[in-house]
């Protein structure tokens, strides 16, 4: 995806946001979960894990924002019951940061299906 993001998720009761830098995405394979894809920046103080069989599709959404310069860039993580698992945003989007996200949308169009590799 990009390189650094905002992170929400939406709990029951609860909502947990946090912004992270990360590193190329890593697949690892549980007995219990499947495939789960973990991204996490250099020391590791941030760190996101996704168990691709609970996870159907990544949606994404340009949403206007008032006060915002332009469209805010989201991708949404979407389970297997249609709910929004996570999103992630643009935080603080530079011109790479946004031509990256563009190109990916571009690429995948409004969703792609995620799937274990």
């Amino acid at each position: 995806m990009f390189a650094h993001g905002r992170f929400a998720l939406v709990g029951t009761g609860c909502i947990l946001e946090s912004v992270g830098d990360w590193s190329p995405v890593r697949y690892s394979d549980s007995a219990a979960r499947g495939t789960i894809a973990t991204i996490s920046n250099g020391d590791k103080s941030f760190e996101a894990h996704f168990v691709l069989s609970k996870l159907s599709e990544a949606r994404f959404a340009l949403v206007d924002r008032p006060g915002l310069a332009g469209p805010l860039r989201v991708v949404r993580l979407v389970n297997k019951d249609g709910a929004v698992a996570m999103s992630i945003m643009l935080h603080k989007p530079g011109d790479a940061q946004t031509a990256a996200w563009d190109a990916l949308r571009q690429r995948y169009g409004d969703s792609v299906s995620l799937e274990a590799p």
